[in-house]
């Protein structure tokens, strides 16, 4: 008699997807597949499966549209990774029945928006506001709109599928601000929530002697992706990484005591991971953010300490210095 043949263990997507290689570096894990852009393959039970044995005791994967969310039992050591599979990365504490005050992240660092009654109407219907190339014009449509309702706002961010407006006073009239603007939904947001420091940094207090990497000028580029890997170095951080996340339109008062109308500079919003806000100091003003292809895409402004954007930080958009470069010659 023939000795029996060992069975050969049955092999699934999922275990092939295992067995390629999984790279964790300090801020970047490298999947055998590709989330930028896709995060909702998340909810694919083989890919499921590979992003759960990153990290022990991950319980649980979703995702908010923007960034890949890992649920635990237990956090990792810092610092955690800012990208998995080319996807922005948050990480969460599922909260355990028997510590039910135990403190836990909050559930996305896209901040919670208010969302006002579709009874409000739209403004710009014509138009597709959706992954625009070059949203601008949406913006000026927006500012006159609320320059019409007598309504202040002081910043309009754009984040593809949806726009924020940050209404200056918290009296403001809900009834009568927009639930759309050119077919996509507008979400609103306190000024008093955007941890905005009372006295803006104007300059440096640290010289600047970064051994850069070639960097060359570069406009406010709109893409279709979601995020894009910046970089930022300063004396006071060394070099860190972030995420591009969404670009705005911020209003600044004039300097001019006689001339109270506002000046709007183009800007850009900066994800620089969880706990990051203890590291980005005020000092930190005026450094460079650039891109992978070294094109210089904003300055830093400042970096929230607390409100809803706490870990984010604020850039003025390399465009607009540019531009108020030419208007001086």
């Amino acid at each position: 008699m023939s000795a029996p043949v060992p069975s050969t263990p049955q092999r699934t997507p999922a275990t092939e997807l295992q067995d390629q290689q999984i790279s964790i570096q300090t801020r970047h894990i490298i999947l055998p597949f590709d989330l930028c852009n896709r995060v909702g393959d998340v909810f694919d039970d083989d890919k499921r499966h590979v992003m759960t044995s990153i990290f022990p005791g991950t319980t649980g994967v979703g995702s908010d549209g923007f960034f890949v969310i890992l649920y635990l039992h237990t956090l990792p050591p810092t610092p955690w990774p800012l990208i998995i599979g080319g996807a922005p990365l948050h990480l969460i504490l599922d909260r355990d029945p028997n510590y039910p005050d135990q403190p836990v992240p909050p559930l996305s660092p896209i901040p919670q928006m208010r969302l006002v009654s579709s009874k409000n109407g739209s403004i710009a219907s014509d138009q597709n506001g959706r992954d625009m190339t070059d949203w601008e014009p949406l913006f000026h449509i927006i500012k006159s709109h609320f320059q019409g309702l007598e309504v202040s706002i002081t910043e309009v961010i754009y984040w593809k599928h949806f726009v924020t407006v940050v209404l200056k006073d918290r009296d403001a009239d809900m009834t009568k601000i927009p639930f759309r603007a050119a077919k996509i939904v507008c979400m609103y947001l306190f000024d008093d929530e955007m941890g905005r420091p009372s006295v803006p940094q104007a300059r440096c207090l640290t010289p600047d002697h970064s051994a850069y990497a070639t960097l060359q000028p570069g406009l406010r580029l709109s893409c279709h992706q979601r995020s894009e890997l910046v970089h930022l170095d300063s004396p006071d951080t060394g070099l860190i990484d972030g995420l591009s996340m969404a670009s705005s339109f911020l209003a600044i008062p004039s300097d001019d005591d006689n001339t109270p109308e506002l000046h709007w500079v183009s800007s850009t919003w900066i994800y620089m991971g969880q706990d990051s806000a203890t590291n980005l100091r005020e000092e930190t003003c005026g450094s460079a953010i650039w891109n992978e292809e070294g094109d210089v895409l904003g300055f830093f402004r400042y970096a929230p300490k607390d409100g809803v954007m706490k870990n984010w930080c604020s850039g003025i958009a390399a465009d607009e210095l540019i531009k108020d470069t030419r208007t001086r010659q």
